[in-house]
C-alpha cells in the first residue's frame, strides 16, 4: 500500500482520530444513500394509497411554499370539494399540477373540476376530470423539505456523493493499513 513515514502518524491518537472521522463520513454517506432511496420511493410511486409530491413553483403561495413536500391520498373524485388541494395530471401531459378546487360541475354524469393556484389571478383554462384515473387530495404539507429531497435527487449531487463515498472508503483503507503497520512496528520493537 502507501508507505507514510511521519512522526505524527506514528501517534496512536492520530490514527484513532482519523478512523473516527472516516467512520463518521462512511455513516454520513450511508445515511445519504438511504435518504436518496427513501426520497425516490416517496416521490416516484404511491405507497399505501399515499403519494409525496414536491411542490415546484410559487402558484400555491402563500398557503403552500415553493419547495414544500406534500403528502396526498388517492381519493375518488366524488370525495373532492371546493377548497380542497389536489394533485392531478392534465390529459396528454406527464407533469403533475397541484392546485385548489374552486368549482365543481356535473356534466353528463361526469364531475368537472375547475382549479386555480392560490397565487394565480385566474382559474386554470381547462376543466379537470378523472375518466382515466383518480386524483390525489393533499393531507398535509411540510414546508421546504421538498427542496432537500429535490437536491438529493440531483444528478450532480449524486455524483458528488458517490465520489465522497469512494474517497471515504479509500481513506479508511489507508488508515487501516497504516494502523496495521504501526502496530507491527510497535510489536517488533517490543520484542527486540
Amino acid at each position: 500500500m502507501i508507505d507514510i513515514e511521519m512522526r505524527q502518524i506514528d501517534n496512536p491518537r492520530w490514527w484513532q482520530w482519523a478512523r473516527a472521522v472516516g467512520q463518521s463520513l462512511a455513516l454520513l454517506a450511508f445515511v445519504a444513500v438511504l435518504g436518496l432511496l427513501l426520497s425516490l420511493a416517496l416521490t416516484r410511486a404511491p405507497l399505501f394509497g399515499y403519494r409525496a409530491v414536491i411542490l415546484a413553483g410559487p402558484s400555491m403561495e402563500p398557503a403552500l411554499d415553493n419547495g414544500s413536500l406534500l403528502i396526498s391520498r388517492q381519493v375518488d373524485p366524488e370525495d373532492l370539494a371546493v377548497g380542497d388541494v389536489m394533485t392531478f395530471r392534465y390529459p396528454n401531459t406527464k407533469k403533475a399540477v397541484t392546485h385548489r378546487i374552486v368549482d365543481v360541475q356535473e356534466e353528463d354524469g361526469r364531475l368537472l373540476f375547475t382549479t386555480k393556484g392560490d397565487h394565480n389571478l385566474t382559474p386554470d383554462s381547462s376543466y379537470v376530470n378523472f375518466d382515466n384515473g383518480q386524483p390525489y387530495k393533499m393531507v398535509f404539507s411540510v414546508p421546504y423539505v421538498g427542496r432537500l429531497l429535490a437536491l438529493i435527487q440531483n444528478p450532480a449531487v449524486l455524483a458528488l456523493g458517490g465520489l465522497v463515498t469512494l474517497a471515504t472508503v479509500a481513506a479508511l483503507r489507508v488508515v487501516d493499513e497504516g494502523e496495521k503497520r504501526r502496530r507491527a512496528r510497535a510489536e517488533s520493537s517490543a520484542r527486540s
